[in-house]
Protein backbone atom coordinates (compact mmCIF):
# COMPACT_ATOMS: atom_id res chain seq x y z
CA UNK A 1 0.00 0.00 0.00
CA UNK A 2 1.05 3.51 -0.81
CA UNK A 3 1.82 5.61 2.10
CA UNK A 4 1.79 9.89 1.37
CA UNK A 5 4.75 10.55 3.52
CA UNK A 6 5.46 14.64 3.39
CA UNK A 7 8.28 14.93 5.91
CA UNK A 8 7.99 18.40 5.32
CA UNK A 9 4.67 19.11 7.02
CA UNK A 10 7.30 18.26 10.26
CA UNK A 11 9.25 21.36 10.15
CA UNK A 12 7.36 23.97 11.71
CA UNK A 13 5.56 21.64 14.22
CA UNK A 14 2.27 24.04 16.16
CA UNK A 15 2.71 25.64 19.11
CA UNK A 16 -0.25 27.62 19.42
CA UNK A 17 -3.77 27.51 18.47
CA UNK A 18 -3.57 29.37 15.21
CA UNK A 19 -0.68 27.55 14.09
CA UNK A 20 -2.39 23.94 15.08
CA UNK A 21 -5.55 25.91 12.42
CA UNK A 22 -2.91 26.49 9.52
CA UNK A 23 -1.40 22.50 10.17
CA UNK A 24 -5.05 21.10 10.23
CA UNK A 25 -5.73 23.26 7.00
CA UNK A 26 -2.67 21.40 5.31
CA UNK A 27 -4.10 17.66 6.43
CA UNK A 28 -7.50 18.49 4.78
CA UNK A 29 -5.31 20.50 1.63
CA UNK A 30 -3.73 16.70 1.21
CA UNK A 31 -7.30 15.35 1.63
CA UNK A 32 -8.93 17.41 -1.09
CA UNK A 33 -6.32 16.70 -3.34
CA UNK A 34 -6.70 12.97 -3.18
CA UNK A 35 -3.69 11.52 -1.01
CA UNK A 36 -6.15 10.14 1.87
CA UNK A 37 -9.33 10.29 4.02
CA UNK A 38 -10.17 10.76 7.12
CA UNK A 39 -10.25 7.10 7.76
CA UNK A 40 -6.98 6.74 6.48
CA UNK A 41 -3.20 6.02 8.99
CA UNK A 42 -2.24 9.21 7.64
CA UNK A 43 -4.72 11.37 9.21
CA UNK A 44 -3.75 9.33 12.30
CA UNK A 45 -0.05 9.72 11.70
CA UNK A 46 0.22 13.43 10.73
CA UNK A 47 -2.02 14.18 13.70
CA UNK A 48 0.57 12.31 16.38
CA UNK A 49 2.14 15.97 16.57
CA UNK A 50 2.86 16.58 20.43
CA UNK A 51 0.38 19.19 20.45
CA UNK A 52 -2.00 18.42 23.57
CA UNK A 53 -2.33 21.72 25.00
CA UNK A 54 -2.93 23.28 21.73
CA UNK A 55 -5.75 21.04 20.72
CA UNK A 56 -7.75 21.27 23.58
CA UNK A 57 -7.85 25.26 23.26
CA UNK A 58 -8.90 24.66 19.47
CA UNK A 59 -11.70 21.66 20.78
CA UNK A 60 -12.78 24.51 23.21
CA UNK A 61 -12.99 27.76 20.76
CA UNK A 62 -15.48 28.90 19.43
CA UNK A 63 -13.67 31.51 17.08
CA UNK A 64 -11.28 30.24 14.02
CA UNK A 65 -9.88 32.17 11.43
CA UNK A 66 -10.23 29.21 8.73
CA UNK A 67 -12.07 28.23 5.15
CA UNK A 68 -11.94 24.70 6.82
CA UNK A 69 -15.45 23.51 8.27
CA UNK A 70 -15.09 24.15 12.25
CA UNK A 71 -16.32 20.85 13.27
CA UNK A 72 -13.45 19.17 10.90
CA UNK A 73 -10.91 21.13 12.32
CA UNK A 74 -12.01 20.50 16.11
CA UNK A 75 -12.18 16.77 15.25
CA UNK A 76 -8.70 16.89 14.36
CA UNK A 77 -7.84 18.31 17.08
CA UNK A 78 -9.45 15.82 19.10
CA UNK A 79 -7.39 13.44 17.33
CA UNK A 80 -4.24 14.82 18.58
CA UNK A 81 -5.27 15.57 21.69
CA UNK A 82 -6.22 11.60 22.09
CA UNK A 83 -3.14 9.90 20.68
CA UNK A 84 -0.66 12.13 22.40
CA UNK A 85 -2.06 11.41 25.98
CA UNK A 86 -2.86 7.84 25.54
CA UNK A 87 0.32 6.81 23.22
CA UNK A 88 2.92 8.81 25.41
CA UNK A 89 1.61 9.53 28.68
CA UNK A 90 -1.45 6.71 28.89
CA UNK A 91 -4.35 9.65 29.77
CA UNK A 92 -8.03 9.14 28.53
CA UNK A 93 -9.49 12.28 31.02
CA UNK A 94 -9.76 14.61 27.89
CA UNK A 95 -10.81 11.82 25.76
CA UNK A 96 -13.54 11.02 27.52
CA UNK A 97 -14.94 14.63 28.28
CA UNK A 98 -15.01 15.54 24.50
CA UNK A 99 -15.60 11.92 22.31
CA UNK A 100 -19.21 12.45 22.95
CA UNK A 101 -19.09 15.06 20.04
CA UNK A 102 -16.90 12.66 17.22
CA UNK A 103 -19.17 9.45 17.47
CA UNK A 104 -20.29 9.32 14.21
CA UNK A 105 -16.95 10.11 12.60
CA UNK A 106 -15.58 6.49 11.09
CA UNK A 107 -12.47 6.92 13.69
CA UNK A 108 -14.40 6.57 16.14
CA UNK A 109 -15.02 2.95 16.81
CA UNK A 110 -11.17 2.76 16.72
CA UNK A 111 -10.70 5.07 19.79
CA UNK A 112 -13.15 3.42 21.81
CA UNK A 113 -11.51 0.16 20.63
CA UNK A 114 -8.62 1.52 22.22
CA UNK A 115 -10.00 3.10 25.09
CA UNK A 116 -11.78 0.11 26.49
CA UNK A 117 -8.76 -2.20 25.98
CA UNK A 118 -6.24 0.24 28.00
CA UNK A 119 -8.35 2.14 31.07
CA UNK A 120 -10.79 -1.04 32.18
CA UNK A 121 -12.35 1.81 34.26
CA UNK A 122 -15.64 0.94 35.59
CA UNK A 123 -16.49 -2.17 34.18
CA UNK A 124 -15.15 -6.04 34.52
CA UNK A 125 -12.52 -7.12 32.47
CA UNK A 126 -14.84 -9.26 30.69
CA UNK A 127 -16.95 -6.13 29.83
CA UNK A 128 -13.96 -4.20 28.75
CA UNK A 129 -12.64 -6.42 26.66
CA UNK A 130 -16.04 -7.24 25.34
CA UNK A 131 -16.38 -3.44 24.35
CA UNK A 132 -12.92 -3.61 22.78
CA UNK A 133 -13.41 -6.62 20.84
CA UNK A 134 -16.92 -4.87 19.13
CA UNK A 135 -15.82 -1.43 18.36
CA UNK A 136 -12.56 -2.72 17.14
CA UNK A 137 -14.91 -5.20 14.70
CA UNK A 138 -16.57 -2.01 13.61
CA UNK A 139 -14.23 0.05 13.69
CA UNK A 140 -12.63 -2.56 10.55
CA UNK A 141 -16.01 -1.94 9.07
CA UNK A 142 -15.95 1.83 8.51
CA UNK A 143 -11.79 1.52 8.05
CA UNK A 144 -10.86 -1.28 6.46
CA UNK A 145 -7.26 -0.33 5.20
CA UNK A 146 -6.11 1.32 8.50
CA UNK A 147 -3.45 -0.69 9.75
CA UNK A 148 -3.81 1.32 13.31
CA UNK A 149 -7.13 -0.13 13.43
CA UNK A 150 -6.64 -3.90 12.31
CA UNK A 151 -3.80 -3.75 14.63
CA UNK A 152 -6.01 -2.52 17.46
CA UNK A 153 -8.77 -5.19 16.92
CA UNK A 154 -6.03 -7.52 16.54
CA UNK A 155 -4.51 -6.74 19.82
CA UNK A 156 -7.75 -6.85 21.68
CA UNK A 157 -8.46 -10.67 20.69
CA UNK A 158 -4.99 -11.40 21.77
CA UNK A 159 -5.34 -9.56 25.42
CA UNK A 160 -8.57 -10.95 25.75
CA UNK A 161 -7.05 -14.83 24.60
CA UNK A 162 -4.64 -14.20 27.68
CA UNK A 163 -6.54 -13.07 30.52
CA UNK A 164 -9.82 -14.65 30.03
CA UNK A 165 -10.64 -18.30 30.36
CA UNK A 166 -13.94 -19.16 29.55
CA UNK A 167 -15.75 -15.53 27.69
CA UNK A 168 -17.78 -15.18 24.69
CA UNK A 169 -18.40 -11.78 23.38
CA UNK A 170 -22.21 -10.59 22.81
CA UNK A 171 -23.38 -8.64 20.41
CA UNK A 172 -27.57 -8.77 20.14
CA UNK A 173 -27.82 -12.00 21.27
CA UNK A 174 -25.36 -13.17 18.64
CA UNK A 175 -21.85 -14.73 20.70
CA UNK A 176 -18.68 -14.45 18.44
CA UNK A 177 -16.91 -17.73 19.20
CA UNK A 178 -13.06 -17.28 20.51
CA UNK A 179 -12.35 -19.45 17.79
CA UNK A 180 -13.83 -17.25 15.13
CA UNK A 181 -12.21 -14.04 16.48
CA UNK A 182 -8.60 -15.85 16.82
CA UNK A 183 -8.90 -16.93 13.18
CA UNK A 184 -10.31 -13.44 12.22
CA UNK A 185 -7.84 -11.84 14.24
CA UNK A 186 -4.37 -13.42 12.58
CA UNK A 187 -6.28 -12.60 8.86
CA UNK A 188 -6.54 -8.70 10.23
CA UNK A 189 -2.94 -8.62 12.10
CA UNK A 190 -1.39 -10.24 8.73
CA UNK A 191 -3.00 -7.46 6.29
CA UNK A 192 -2.02 -5.12 8.58
CA UNK A 193 1.44 -5.90 7.79
CA UNK A 194 1.01 -6.09 4.33
CA UNK A 195 -0.14 -2.30 4.84
CA UNK A 196 2.41 -0.98 6.88
CA UNK A 197 4.28 1.61 4.90
CA UNK A 198 8.08 0.51 4.38
CA UNK A 199 11.13 2.58 2.96
CA UNK A 200 9.70 1.17 -0.31
CA UNK A 201 6.31 3.47 -0.20
CA UNK A 202 8.39 6.71 1.12
CA UNK A 203 9.53 8.69 -1.61
CA UNK A 204 13.21 9.41 -1.78
CA UNK A 205 14.45 6.57 0.50
CA UNK A 206 13.47 8.44 3.22
CA UNK A 207 12.92 7.02 6.71
CA UNK A 208 9.38 5.10 6.62
CA UNK A 209 6.86 6.74 9.08
CA UNK A 210 6.85 4.20 11.74
CA UNK A 211 9.39 6.35 14.07
CA UNK A 212 6.86 8.51 14.39
CA UNK A 213 4.04 6.20 14.22
CA UNK A 214 2.04 6.75 17.37
CA UNK A 215 2.08 3.63 19.35
CA UNK A 216 2.46 0.91 17.08
CA UNK A 217 5.63 -0.37 15.36
CA UNK A 218 5.78 -2.89 12.55
CA UNK A 219 7.41 -4.87 14.88
CA UNK A 220 4.29 -4.83 17.71
CA UNK A 221 2.33 -6.05 14.68
CA UNK A 222 5.02 -9.24 14.30
CA UNK A 223 4.92 -9.71 18.01
CA UNK A 224 0.81 -9.42 18.28
CA UNK A 225 0.79 -12.12 15.15
CA UNK A 226 3.24 -14.42 16.71
CA UNK A 227 1.23 -14.83 20.12
CA UNK A 228 -2.29 -15.01 18.33
CA UNK A 229 -0.27 -18.09 15.99
CA UNK A 230 0.93 -19.51 19.35
CA UNK A 231 -2.93 -19.78 20.84
CA UNK A 232 -3.67 -21.52 17.48
CA UNK A 233 -1.19 -23.92 18.12
CA UNK A 234 1.11 -23.14 15.11
CA UNK A 235 4.39 -22.51 16.96
CA UNK A 236 6.45 -22.88 13.75
CA UNK A 237 4.92 -20.03 12.57
CA UNK A 238 4.92 -18.16 16.32
CA UNK A 239 8.47 -18.06 16.03
CA UNK A 240 8.92 -17.19 12.62
CA UNK A 241 6.97 -13.70 13.23
CA UNK A 242 9.26 -13.13 16.73
CA UNK A 243 12.30 -13.67 14.28
CA UNK A 244 10.67 -10.97 12.12
CA UNK A 245 9.52 -8.76 15.15
CA UNK A 246 13.06 -8.45 15.85
CA UNK A 247 14.10 -7.33 12.75
CA UNK A 248 11.96 -5.29 12.40
CA UNK A 249 12.39 -2.59 15.49
CA UNK A 250 11.41 0.80 14.81
CA UNK A 251 14.79 2.89 16.99
CA UNK A 252 12.42 5.22 18.31
CA UNK A 253 9.43 2.88 20.08
CA UNK A 254 12.87 0.27 20.70
CA UNK A 255 11.62 0.43 24.21
CA UNK A 256 8.25 -0.20 23.85
CA UNK A 257 8.88 -3.07 21.38
CA UNK A 258 11.33 -4.57 23.66
CA UNK A 259 8.94 -4.67 26.45
CA UNK A 260 6.12 -6.29 24.46
CA UNK A 261 8.16 -8.69 22.79
CA UNK A 262 9.95 -9.67 25.98
CA UNK A 263 6.36 -10.76 27.47
CA UNK A 264 4.85 -11.93 24.26
CA UNK A 265 7.75 -14.31 24.14
CA UNK A 266 7.54 -15.73 27.39
CA UNK A 267 3.80 -16.03 26.42
CA UNK A 268 4.98 -18.15 23.30
CA UNK A 269 7.44 -20.24 25.23
CA UNK A 270 5.10 -21.23 28.12
CA UNK A 271 1.76 -21.81 25.44
CA UNK A 272 4.50 -23.92 23.81
CA UNK A 273 5.34 -25.42 26.84
CA UNK A 274 2.05 -26.33 27.78
CA UNK A 275 1.21 -27.77 24.37
CA UNK A 276 4.45 -30.45 24.78
CA UNK A 277 3.02 -31.50 28.32
CA UNK A 278 -0.74 -31.80 27.06
CA UNK A 279 0.79 -33.76 24.19
CA UNK A 280 3.11 -35.49 26.40
CA UNK A 281 0.29 -36.48 28.53
CA UNK A 282 -1.93 -37.59 25.87
CA UNK A 283 0.53 -39.96 24.67
CA UNK A 284 0.94 -41.26 28.31
CA UNK A 285 -2.77 -41.70 28.84
CA UNK A 286 -2.86 -43.84 25.43
CA UNK A 287 0.19 -45.86 26.60
CA UNK A 288 -1.98 -46.24 29.71
CA UNK A 289 -4.50 -47.18 28.03
CA UNK A 290 -3.35 -49.51 25.51
CA UNK A 291 -1.18 -51.51 28.16
CA UNK A 292 -4.49 -51.91 30.40
CA UNK A 293 -6.95 -53.31 27.92
CA UNK A 294 -3.16 -55.51 26.51
CA UNK A 295 -3.33 -56.71 30.01
CA UNK A 296 -7.28 -57.23 30.29
CA UNK A 297 -6.81 -59.20 26.78
CA UNK A 298 -4.09 -61.26 28.11
CA UNK A 299 -6.37 -62.02 31.44
CA UNK A 300 -9.08 -62.83 29.29
CA UNK A 301 -6.87 -65.63 27.24
CA UNK A 302 -5.55 -67.20 30.34
CA UNK A 303 -9.42 -67.57 31.34
CA UNK A 304 -10.17 -68.79 28.20
CA UNK A 305 -7.12 -71.45 27.75
CA UNK A 306 -7.90 -72.45 32.01
CA UNK A 307 -11.34 -73.06 30.71
CA UNK A 308 -10.75 -74.83 27.73
CA UNK A 309 -8.27 -77.31 29.49
CA UNK A 310 -11.12 -77.91 31.94
CA UNK A 311 -13.50 -78.63 29.61
CA UNK A 312 -11.20 -80.92 27.67
CA UNK A 313 -10.74 -82.96 31.11
CA UNK A 314 -14.23 -82.50 32.10
CA UNK A 315 -15.07 -84.42 28.82
CA UNK A 316 -12.31 -87.27 29.27
CA UNK A 317 -13.38 -87.80 32.98
CA UNK A 318 -17.32 -87.68 32.25
CA UNK A 319 -16.53 -89.63 29.01
CA UNK A 320 -14.64 -92.37 30.49
CA UNK A 321 -17.26 -92.95 33.67
CA UNK A 322 -20.05 -92.90 31.08
CA UNK A 323 -18.64 -95.51 29.13
CA UNK A 324 -18.28 -97.70 32.32
CA UNK A 325 -22.26 -97.23 33.04
CA UNK A 326 -23.76 -96.97 29.89
CA UNK A 327 -25.41 -100.36 29.06
CA UNK A 328 -24.84 -99.83 25.34
CA UNK A 329 -22.63 -98.24 22.82
CA UNK A 330 -25.24 -95.74 21.62
CA UNK A 331 -26.53 -94.70 25.08
CA UNK A 332 -22.63 -93.93 25.66
CA UNK A 333 -22.10 -91.71 22.64
CA UNK A 334 -25.40 -90.04 23.49
CA UNK A 335 -24.92 -89.60 26.66
CA UNK A 336 -21.47 -87.89 26.04
CA UNK A 337 -22.52 -85.62 22.67
CA UNK A 338 -25.07 -84.33 24.81
CA UNK A 339 -22.73 -83.42 27.74
CA UNK A 340 -20.32 -82.35 24.94
CA UNK A 341 -22.28 -80.02 23.28
CA UNK A 342 -23.85 -78.21 26.21
CA UNK A 343 -20.56 -77.81 27.45
CA UNK A 344 -19.23 -76.24 24.62
CA UNK A 345 -22.27 -73.79 24.76
CA UNK A 346 -21.59 -72.88 28.37
CA UNK A 347 -18.13 -72.10 27.65
CA UNK A 348 -18.96 -69.89 24.55
CA UNK A 349 -21.75 -68.22 26.30
CA UNK A 350 -19.22 -67.36 29.10
CA UNK A 351 -16.39 -66.26 26.57
CA UNK A 352 -18.69 -64.00 25.46
CA UNK A 353 -19.13 -62.37 29.05
CA UNK A 354 -15.41 -61.78 29.01
CA UNK A 355 -14.58 -57.95 28.63
CA UNK A 356 -12.11 -56.00 25.72
CA UNK A 357 -12.62 -58.96 23.47
CA UNK A 358 -16.28 -58.80 21.79
CA UNK A 359 -14.92 -57.72 18.20
CA UNK A 360 -16.95 -58.72 15.62
CA UNK A 361 -14.59 -61.52 14.50
CA UNK A 362 -14.51 -62.62 18.21
CA UNK A 363 -18.21 -62.47 17.97
CA UNK A 364 -18.52 -64.67 14.90
CA UNK A 365 -16.21 -67.16 16.03
CA UNK A 366 -18.35 -67.98 19.63
CA UNK A 367 -21.82 -67.51 17.79
CA UNK A 368 -20.33 -70.35 15.54
CA UNK A 369 -19.15 -72.78 18.52
CA UNK A 370 -22.66 -72.10 20.37
CA UNK A 371 -24.39 -73.27 16.77
CA UNK A 372 -21.76 -75.91 16.84
CA UNK A 373 -23.06 -76.73 20.11
CA UNK A 374 -26.79 -77.08 19.45
CA UNK A 375 -26.12 -79.50 17.01
CA UNK A 376 -23.94 -81.59 18.99
CA UNK A 377 -26.86 -81.61 21.40
CA UNK A 378 -29.31 -82.22 18.83
CA UNK A 379 -27.52 -85.18 16.96
CA UNK A 380 -27.01 -86.51 20.78
CA UNK A 381 -30.64 -86.39 21.57
CA UNK A 382 -31.58 -87.87 18.46
CA UNK A 383 -29.46 -90.69 18.34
Amino acid sequence: MSFYFEEKIFDDLPSNKEQMVGYIEKLYRFIEEGHFNESSPEFIYYLSVPTAGVSVNLIQSNEMNTNIKEENIRYAAFISLTVNQAAQVGKWESYNEYKHQFEERDLFPYFECWYHLETRFGNSVEENISTSILQGVEAIKRCSDNFYVLYQFAEAVRIGIEEIDDWQVIRDGTSLEKRELLKRAVDEITHAIKLYPTKSSVPDDDEPPDNRSPYVSVSMCYSVLAQLRAFKSDFSAANEALVRARETYAEAWALMDAEKLRHISLKVDSLQIEHDVDDATSQIDEVQKDLEQTVNRFRSDIIQYIAFFAGVISIAVVSAQTSQAATSFQVAAKLILVFSGGLMVAFSAFGLLLPYRLDQDYLCRFLGLIVLGGLLIGTGVLL
